[in-house]
């Protein structure tokens, strides 16, 4: 399949969704009662890719938006991204959507659906110790800082952020040579405790891409087009390689966005 530029330039929220039945995207070219649209493949990746279209009473709230959504009698027509996402052997789907509340009503009717979310410990511990895919990097980070007295909030931007003399300073001499990992720490207490991050994929290329993501399973990023669909892959892959992708019952976007929200801008 080849690939059809779609543009967006807007923001996205996402969820990534698995269920032991769950067909992948190519299987049959429909997701839920959906019929997929432009399906593409990441031959490197063995992923599809695609979106359905959506009819919603919501309006558009931004002018961004509006100018990527049709309107009709019936409605207004939303776009929703589509990608197979690895999750240890098997698969999940990447549901992305310029706004988060017409992501419910496109799932699968399925009680025993979960969510998949990263642990972030573990990604940041590979990436303290010097990252195994070096063209994923964080770049922002938020996380609490556990004192003996007190509980604080760090935002942090910029390159090699978990390997800094800064996050040094915070981790401290004992912490930062524990053998399970500064922030997972075998023999010492948890002295700061990842809420959000954002991943970057740059190989050196032109198309880098950037992707938030907070401890509840919930994702955002900015999509200038589906071109920057093969970078999002690329980031989840390296999430899946290390170990760091888990099962969730609850639905992320019932849980409060405001850590994801303090690397998003």
């Amino acid at each position: 399949m080849n690939s059809v530029e779609v543009k967006e330039n807007v923001h996205m929220r996402a969820v990534i969704i698995a269920h032991a039945s769950l067909p992948r995207l190519a299987d049959k070219g429909t997701f839920a009662s959906y019929r997929l649209r432009s399906l593409a493949r990441d031959d490197e990746l063995n992923a599809s890719y695609g979106t359905i279209a959506v009819t919603s009473q919501i309006e558009p709230p931004t002018e961004a938006i509006r100018k990527v959504v049709k309107s009709s009698s019936k409605g207004y027509e939303y776009r929703i991204h589509l990608a197979d996402i690895r999750f240890g052997q098997k698969w999940g789907i990447l549901v992305a959507a310029p706004l988060k509340d017409l992501i419910p009503p496109t799932l699968p009717n399925n009680a025993q659906l979960t969510y998949l979310t990263c642990d972030l410990k573990r990604v940041f511990n590979d990436q303290f110790r010097g990252g195994s895919t070096p063209s994923v990097s964080v770049a922002r980070l938020n996380a609490r800082v556990l004192r003996e007295d007190a509980i604080e909030s760090v935002a942090l931007y910029g390159k090699d952020l978990l390997t800094s003399n800064m996050m040094k300073d915070i981790l401290g001499e004992e912490l930062v040579k524990d053998s399970g990992g500064p922030f997972s720490p075998v023999e010492k207490e948890l002295r700061i405790a990842p809420n959000s991050c954002r991943l970057v994929w740059d190989d050196g290329t032109a198309r880098s891409f950037g992707l938030n993501l907070d401890s509840h399973g919930n994702y955002s990023f900015y999509m200038r087009d589906t071109n920057d669909v093969p970078g999002l892959l690329k980031i989840l892959k390296y999430v899946n390689s290390i170990g760091a992708m888990s099962k969730m019952e609850m639905n992320p976007l019932r849980k409060s966005t405001t850590a994801l929200d303090r690397v998003s801008h």
